[in-house]
């Protein structure tokens, strides 16, 4: 009679509640528990296979941008246009708003450089001044983040005759 008792009450459990008794009873986990770690996995696979494609995304986007960058400067180049960055110059005294710059002359009065500016800011031009360390107030015409914006205020200053030959490109980095 023993030997049919544990069969038997095994039988019933598992009749009355169905195999997650008998995985609760020995430590196992539920059907319930096995489904929501399953899901947990999906759902972090999801979200790294989403993050995977953003991060794609980004890179395509920032090597856009690189090789753009390198054909503009390329063609700065061929303009003999130069671009020289902080380093090169020596500092700048105070932090520039934008990366980049057309500097269309260089003073050691700060007040020729603001008269100067006032002039390409008269034509129509986003104008300003940069101090460098050295002690030269250079006339930044077309500042911006982008080298593409700095390139289309150069067309436009070729265009309409305001580009100076002794120009050059200021990048701030």
């Amino acid at each position: 009679m023993k030997r049919f008792l544990l069969p038997v009450l095994i039988f019933a459990a598992v009749l009355a509640g169905g195999c997650d008794t008998v995985r609760t009873l020995s430590g196992r986990p539920t059907a319930a528990q096995l489904e929501a770690k399953r899901q947990h996995i999906v759902d972090s696979l999801t979200a790294l296979r989403r993050q995977a494609a953003e991060d794609s995304a980004r890179l395509a986007a920032a090597a856009k941008v690189e090789v753009d960058t390198l054909a503009l400067q390329d063609t700065l180049r061929q303009w003999r246009i130069p671009m020289h960055n902080r380093k090169r110059i020596g500092g700048v005294s105070r932090e520039p708003e934008h990366r980049y710059y057309i500097v269309t002359g260089a003073f050691y009065d700060p007040k020729n450089a603001e008269r100067s500016a006032g002039r390409y800011s008269e034509a129509g031009y986003d104008a300003s001044v940069v101090a460098f360390r050295n002690g030269l107030y250079a006339v930044g015409v077309g500042g911006s983040d982008r080298l593409s914006d700095v390139f289309d205020t150069v067309k436009r200053m070729r265009r309409n005759g305001f580009c100076p030959s002794g120009m050059w490109i200021f990048i701030n980095e």
